[in-house]
């Protein structure tokens, strides 16, 4: 079984650093491999290009079941695998991610004055504009160390992957284990943001908690998100131990 963590805009895996830590604290199932993906941001990269990346994440595990946990942006693509292959993936938990919707770009998914206040801050044009990152303070993050990080780290993020129309075949409601952790997309958002949330997710099958934290989880809540991680991977090998087969077409 292969636990892949996905990072969301301007990072890498080196964002799931705390998450990390916790978990190789932790007794994990022997034979269970840990890893966070690093998305290319290339100005000119697509959507596409990332699914591709986790294509080649999931090559690499060699038939083994997927757990996906996907932070925002990131929560696109690992749709995408899921959909692409749902027989491979064992469960997926979405970190304050928005759930992409057939034909539609993420940027769609934005409210439309967020839409614009975004298209102000790109660089470049056409197929190579990039979107810098916000610092570290934006995004909330307050500790000193993991803001020194972010800041250091973060890098642009190509504009393409966020306007890119996203294609689902709707396969990937077939994963048995479907859960999301909703936080600044939550209350923080609004009560219509937290309610639409809400209703999105239980016509997709997904069950939701409501963390009152902000967007960057893995830095305010990384022992709360490692046991929710825990708890899916064990649930999943339960399901492998007791040989539940997998949905196929």
């Amino acid at each position: 079984m292969h636990l892949l963590l996905i990072p969301g805009m301007w990072q890498g895996g080196w964002a799931f650093g705390p998450v990390l830590d916790r978990l190789a604290a932790r007794p994990l199932p022997d034979g269970l491999a840990v890893s966070a993906c690093d998305l290319p941001m290339a100005a000119g990269t697509g959507l596409l290009d990332h699914f591709e990346t986790l294509l080649g994440d999931a090559a690499a595990s060699h038939g083994e079941p997927l757990i996906l946990v996907a932070h925002s942006y990131g929560g696109t693509p690992a749709i995408m695998l899921a959909d692409a292959m749902p027989e491979r993936v064992a469960g997926l938990l979405l970190v304050d991610a928005a759930l992409p919707r057939d034909g539609f770009s993420v940027i769609d998914g934005y409210p439309a004055a967020h839409r614009e206040q975004l298209k102000t801050r790109l660089c470049g044009s056409g197929r190579n504009a990039v979107l810098p990152p916000r610092r570290a303070v934006e995004l909330g993050i307050s500790d000193p160390r993991a803001a020194a990080e972010f800041d250091n780290l973060a890098r642009p993020f190509p504009f393409l992957a966020m306007s890119e129309p996203v294609s689902l075949t709707g396969r990937w409601t077939r994963v048995t284990h479907r859960r999301a952790i909703l936080a600044a997309l939550g209350p923080r958002g609004g009560a219509e943001a937290c309610a639409a949330y809400r209703a999105a997710c239980l016509e997709a099958g997904i069950g939701v908690e409501v963390w009152d934290c902000g967007h960057q989880v893995m830095n305010e809540r990384p022992d709360l998100l490692a046991e929710a991680i825990c708890s899916l991977v064990a649930d999943c090998l339960a399901d492998c131990l007791n040989e539940r087969p997998r949905p196929v077409d």
